[in-house]
């Protein structure tokens, strides 16, 4: 529709090419130079290419020409300058690529911690768990020396009662002898001995007490008696002092010294070897009084 008056104003479509479209086209896009390089085109193209549009559709204007869209075509920067936009872009995926390794690692740090924190999580509930099972046998040993010291105490009590009952009933001194008594019963003690020396004044009571262990010692061997202990009543002037042998209960006898007027009697000479005689025999387990 405005077509007659642009072929009015500028003469033919040449002449609209090559004086309005490329000089207003070419100084805007030189003026453009001075505030963005071709970097800025190459890494902000659409930004550039929609205000180029925006100023040349209101440029063409005033001629009477509409302006539909505006394209910028191919871009061609110095190969120098591309190399050096390369490089950058390279390092930028590097660093890309660094980042995601250092997350990575981070991660894998992370992990390692949580894994050792699980582990010493792990080792601070079985520690927790030996703790209160060292407790529980700690308190379970002191509940069961508790009940053992009680039961120890119930017993010594009635024990204690008993004996102030049997003291009650039969006295101190009737109590303390059937307990000997009981004791005496139960642990078998001998309290007949074997063969017992008696003075009545004569001479032969060693020989007397010579001959019984032999008896003795005869009639155990050869199972006589029952089992019974004989008693050999052994008379003797002098009196006997007994000593203490090195084997108990096991005791030797020895005649006291005999008066200066038997010292050179047959009687007195008898009796020294009966006493030599004596010290040589082996007794072994014999009790004398």
């Amino acid at each position: 529709m405005d077509a007659p008056k642009v072929i009015s104003r500028v003469g033919s479509m040449q002449n609209l090419v090559d004086h309005v479209l490329q000089p207003t086209i070419g100084n805007y896009f030189r003026n453009s130079a001075q505030a963005y390089s071709v970097l800025d085109f190459l890494s902000a193209r659409s930004g550039r290419q929609a205000e180029a549009a925006e100023y040349i559709k209101a440029a063409f204007r005033t001629y009477d020409v509409q302006v539909i869209d505006t394209l910028i075509g191919d871009i061609l920067p110095p190969a120098e300058l591309m190399q050096t936009q390369t490089d950058r872009k390279i390092a930028e995926e590097q660093c890309k690529t660094y980042e995601v390794q250092q997350l990575a690692q981070t991660q894998r740090q992370q992990l390692v911690r949580e894994t050792a924190l699980a582990e010493i999580q792990q080792e601070m509930v079985k520690s927790e768990q030996g703790v209160k099972i060292s407790e529980l046998k700690a308190n379970s040993q002191v509940k069961q020396a508790q009940g053992e010291a009680e039961s120890i105490r119930v017993k010594g009590n009635a024990q204690a009662e008993a004996y102030r009952a049997g003291v009650v009933a039969l006295g101190g001194s009737g109590y303390t002898a059937l307990q000997l008594m009981q004791i005496i019963g139960d642990r078998n003690v001998r309290v007949v001995p074997d063969v017992a020396v008696t003075g009545n004044g004569s001479g032969g009571g060693l020989v007397d007490g010579l001959l019984g262990m032999m008896m003795w010692n005869q009639t155990s061997k050869n199972g006589e008696n029952g089992g019974e202990l004989p008693v050999v009543n052994l008379q003797k002037s002098e009196p006997t002092v007994l000593e203490s042998a090195t084997k108990l209960p096991v005791a030797k006898v020895h005649s006291a010294k005999p008066p200066e007027s038997r010292a050179n009697s047959p009687v007195a000479n008898s009796e020294a070897d009966i006493d030599s005689r004596f010290d040589e025999l082996p007794f072994d387990d014999r009790s004398f009084s």
